[in-house]
C-alpha cells in the first residue's frame, strides 16, 4: 500500500468504520506525528481525486471526517493548507472542496511539502553556525532523497492503483 509505505507505517485505527470509534481516537491523538500527519493529507486528497477521477458528487467535511476516522475539526488544517497551495479549491458552501489541479498534475511530493512546510516555502536563517550547516546539508541529502524516491508519482497514479485493486477483487 503506497500510503503505508511512504509514511513508513501500518494503517492506524483500520479496524474502526465511525470518526467516534476507538480507531479515530488513536489516530487524532498521533495526528501530530509528521508520518501520520502526512498519512492523513494523502488519505484527504486521495478521497477528493478519487471522487474527482469517478465523476462523484465531492464529499463535504462530515463525510471526509467520517471516511478518514477523525473529527471533522482536524481537517480544517489540512484543508486550509492545500486551499493556500490550490491543491484543492473550495466550492460556494466553502465546506466542499474540489482539486485545484488535474491530478496527473498534483505529485505526491507537492501534498507531502505542503503538510510538512504548512504551505510555506522555508528559508534557511543568515550567517548559520558550522553546526546548523551540517545539519542543513544531512537535511537536504534526505530531502533529496525523498524528491528521488517519488519522482514521476502523482495522485492519479494512486487513485488508478486503487482503482484496479478494487476491480480485481
Amino acid at each position: 500500500m503506497l500510503l503505508a509505505t511512504i509514511a513508513g507505517h501500518g494503517v492506524v485505527g483500520r479496524s474502526c468504520n465511525s470518526a467516534s470509534g476507538p480507531g479515530s481516537i488513536r489516530r487524532a491523538a498521533v495526528a501530530h506525528s509528521p508520518a501520520e500527519r502526512e498519512k492523513l493529507a494523502l488519505h484527504m486528497m486521495l478521497l477528493i481525486g478519487q471522487n474527482f477521477y469517478h465523476g462523484l458528487d465531492p464529499m463535504n467535511v462530515s463525510d471526509r471526517a467520517l471516511r478518514l476516522r477523525i473529527p471533522a475539526g482536524m481537517l480544517k488544517e489540512f484543508r486550509d493548507l492545500f486551499a493556500q497551495t490550490k491543491l484543492v479549491l473550495p466550492l460556494a458552501d466553502k465546506k466542499t472542496f474540489v482539486l485545484g489541479r488535474a491530478p496527473e498534475t498534483i505529485t505526491i511530493k507537492d501534498i507531502l511539502d505542503c503538510v510538512r512546510n504548512a504551505g510555506k516555502k522555508v528559508k534557511n536563517q543568515p550567517d548559520p553556525s558550522e553546526e546548523e550547516m551540517e545539519i542543513n546539508d544531512l537535511l537536504l541529502d534526505v530531502d533529496q532523497s525523498t524528491a528521488e524516491t517519488l519522482k514521476g508519482k502523482h495522485l492519479q497514479g494512486l487513485i488508478l492503483s486503487l482503482s484496479s485493486t478494487k476491480a480485481r477483487r
